[in-house]
């Protein structure tokens, strides 16, 4: 999980459990303040094994203080839009939580790209992440009018649907590998021209994409 959508995540479910819970116990507290405790474990997890990510040569209380400083400046950030909007039209809750999707959407794709590799992804988690985010923004955005919380859903959407499609490549490069040796087939002539494999080349492909498949799985079950 990228550590600005933990430091995010973590400040708003903190503060909306605890104050949704001193207004009243219903579903939408109790489940903040799940959240909010499972973000706690991912940030025990992120401080005890984030460290590997540090450049050479940077010194750990770096680390520490970078994260803290970033939660400290996430809270102050909350703590803002309570004080502009109030609690009451739950303004508060909705803007800051539909633009850290947001930002939690593209920081997806950013340590994607950094790490290059699917390593501590999930193609499920990111599907569950993108239509958990759709489903506020037709409720919150759509019937309800909300522009800002409309176009911020929007672009979460675009953005998370990218993550999924460049993760699952990630995953299953041999997935990819198949388009573009199609691709040079084609333009090298192997293929009949009815536009499919002659059999020699697609039982050689096949047994490419199951022989990698394999490896793929091999190596995510040894992770």
């Amino acid at each position: 999980m990228p550590f600005w959508a933990l430091a995010m995540n973590i400040t708003w479910e903190g503060i909306y459990a605890i104050t949704d819970l001193r207004a009243s116990i219903g579903i939408q507290p109790v489940v903040n303040l799940l959240w909010f405790l499972f973000d706690i474990v991912i940030l025990y997890f992120y401080l005890k094994f984030g460290k590997k990510e540090l450049e050479p040569g940077k010194k750990a209380w770096v680390f520490y203080a970078w994260s803290i400083l970033g939660i400290l400046g996430m809270l102050a950030v909350q703590i803002s839009f309570i004080a502009e909007f109030g609690l009451k039209n739950h303004l508060s809750a909705q803007y800051p939580a539909f633009i850290q999707n947001l930002i939690m959407s593209i920081a997806f794709i950013n340590m994607l790209h950094k790490r290059k590799s699917s390593d501590g992804q999930s193609i499920l988690l990111a599907a569950a992440k993108w239509i958990g985010t759709l489903a506020p923004t037709i409720t919150m955005g759509i019937l309800s009018t909300n522009y800002v919380v409309l176009v911020c859903g929007l672009l979460c959407s675009i953005y998370d649907i990218m993550y999924i499609i460049l993760l699952y490549k990630t995953k299953n490069p041999a997935a990819s590998n198949g388009v573009s040796s199609l691709l040079r087939c084609r333009a090298a002539g192997y293929l009949h021209p009815q536009g499919t494999y002659p059999r020699g080349i697609r039982q050689i492909s096949m047994q490419t994409w199951l022989f990698s498949s394999l490896l793929a799985g091999i190596k995510q079950s040894g992770h």
